[in-house]
């Protein structure tokens, strides 16, 4: 910019709110970013390993003997969407593959 111009301030000052503009969304997206990381890590620690599974698989007939027909009816109905859900993912993944040939 040259600093002889008339409008060189105003130049300035609008060159300036610009930038302060962009640094605020760079730094709210920067916000998000730590946010979705830190959700995503939480994910991560709250999913089940497959050595946890294979116990409680193992141990599943006494420990559905301990539940209640509360915890029961619970235990089924979170797993029929569970089931649900993976159907709906195969039968997507294979509508895929079927369109593409």
């Amino acid at each position: 910019m040259d600093v002889t111009d008339r409008h060189y301030d105003r130049k300035y000052q609008d060159m300036q709110d610009r930038l302060d503009n962009l640094y605020d969304r760079i730094d709210d997206i920067e916000g998000s970013i730590a946010d979705v990381i830190k959700k995503m890590n939480g994910a991560s620690g709250e999913q089940i390993t497959v050595e946890a599974l294979y116990s409680i698989l193992q141990d599943f007939d006494i420990l559905y003997e301990k539940m209640s027909d509360a915890d029961k009816k619970q235990f089924f109905q979170n797993f029929n969407r569970i089931k649900y859900s993976e159907k709906k993912r195969y039968w997507h993944q294979v509508n895929i593959i079927w369109n593409t040939y």
